[in-house]
């Protein structure tokens, strides 16, 4: 177990907690914990930190109740979140036309909305390995969250046939970083 408090952004809470909310208006809320409850009550405000614990087990019930808690479902979770994410005040982080440099911007998104873990791109043409440290206890569905927020950032900065490997994380070694092989096409620049 990890005892640093770690904490993420009301921007990546307030998407999971307006799911729950749904969920418990069609009476459909599995038991939440206290912590969690307590976060489903409150007002999220984009620019609080909220308890990373906490929130992970918030991602787990959405990703289980919404997305089949497969991988494919947490990447679609994490596509759809950084769609929703990047479209709003963070749009200054999506490089139009340049995949490259948004995967640049990862760096400095991730530092924005966690205070913990380390992430890194390794760019090589029309291919990136995205790498993410600092976060031994890192769950499997969670890291396909990261890889499918990757993928649709790229995508909104314009790459297409957009791919990702998912190479390997905490989950399988606790010393090991979260590693996802991401490739795409080149856009065509005006």
């Amino acid at each position: 177990m990890v005892s640093v408090a770690r904490r993420v952004k009301g921007t990546d809470v307030a998407g999971a907690v307006k799911a729950l909310r749904k969920l418990r208006r069609r009476g459909e809320l599995p038991e939440l914990s206290a912590a969690v409850a307590a976060l489903v009550d409150q007002r999220i405000l984009p620019a609080s930190w909220y308890p990373m614990e906490t929130v992970r087990d918030l991602l787990a019930i959405v990703h289980q109740k919404w997305f089949d808690g497969t991988d494919d479902g947490a990447l679609a979770m994490g596509r759809m979140g950084a769609r929703e994410t990047l479209a709003g005040l963070q749009a200054a982080y999506v490089a139009d036309g340049d995949p490259v440099r948004t995967l640049g911007a990862l760096e400095r998104i991730w530092r924005a909305h966690y205070d913990f873990g380390h992430a890194e791109t390794e760019v090589d043409g029309a291919g990136a390995l995205f790498r993410l440290s600092g976060y031994p206890d890192m769950p499997r569905w969670h890291g396909f969250i990261i890889a499918g927020w990757v993928m649709a950032a790229i995508e909104m900065a314009g790459a297409k046939d957009v791919r990702v490997a998912v190479r390997g994380g905490p989950w399988v070694d606790a010393a090991a970083p979260f590693v996802a092989a991401v490739t795409w096409q080149a856009t065509a620049r005006p």
